[in-house]
């Protein structure tokens, strides 16, 4: 049985932010579909942890911070907080949301962290207290600077999707999205995290595996979960996509997984 409650999560509202401020759904981070996930998700989980970590006085930097709403949500938390962003967009975005809150104790930096080389992170050195990385670059792409930037005993605290596998049933039903269906290799993500502590020498670190079913209670819901820039349009493929929710259906919905993988790490 899904939960009772009308929002999609008990905690992580502002991923549904984009419903009501139009900025956001054009220009930011947004989960354009309409779902329930099951409580004790991962979403929620990484916030009740980074709730944990959390106290005045803190500095914390937020990469990959998007269009900057994680970071102003805990500039009231904390003495102050660098949101660090690769996408232009995102963060001519957040620099108005940012201006809109009032907020003094927030800035957004851009900074490229290559994909396959890292980047250097725009802070000095010994300035980070607590580090967020929610859905945020792979850690090999900042950990070398961040050893810079840290103080002794900084923590970081990360999040990172893992997919929807298994492929329920049903899938069958519509080939045209079949290849949607997947989750990663578990090795494979958690040595995102593991690798490059261990190539540094950081054994304080724990890992969570968190997967929990995702209610999509509409056939369109169903195909915004899963399209890509690929996908058949919504109208060419309305009826194979209403029979594939039909047949699966179960009191008005359908389950995904929603796999997520939540670590924390503290620096020497």
């Amino acid at each position: 049985m899904r939960p009772a409650r009308q929002t999609r999560y008990a905690l992580a509202h502002d991923l549904d932010d984009w419903k009501t401020d139009p900025r956001i759904a054009e220009r930011g981070f947004a989960h354009r579909w309409d779902s329930i996930v099951e409580d004790g998700n991962g979403e929620d989980f990484f916030l009740e942890l980074l709730d944990r970590h959390l106290r005045p006085g803190l500095d914390v930097l937020d990469v990959g911070c998007g269009h900057g709403p994680l970071a102003l949500k805990l500039a009231g938390t904390v003495r102050s907080v660098v949101g660090v962003e690769r996408n232009a967009g995102y963060l001519s975005l957040a620099g108005e949301l940012l201006a809109e809150s009032g907020l003094a104790n927030v800035r957004f930096v851009r900074a490229e962290l290559d994909e396959r080389h890292g980047g250097s992170l725009p802070l000095p050195d010994q300035s980070v207290d607590l580090v967020v990385d929610r859905r945020g670059p792979t850690l090999d792409r900042f950990i070398d600077d961040l050893r810079r930037v840290a103080r002794p005993g900084a923590v970081i605290v990360g999040m990172h999707p893992a997919g929807t596998a298994p492929r329920p049933s049903w899938a069958v039903s519509m080939p045209s999205l079949a290849s949607r269906f997947a989750s990663m290799d578990y090795a494979e993500v958690a040595g995102w995290v593991t690798a490059p502590l261990t190539r540094h020498d950081i054994s304080d670190f724990r890992l969570w595996w968190i997967d929990v079913p995702e209610y999509l209670c509409s056939a369109r819901a169903l195909y915004d979960r899963l399209r890509d820039d690929q996908a058949t349009p919504w109208p060419t493929g309305t009826a194979e996509i209403e029979a594939a929710f039909a047949a699966g259906q179960h009191d008005g919905a359908v389950v995904l997984r929603h796999i997520r993988l939540v670590w924390t790490a503290r620096l020497p």
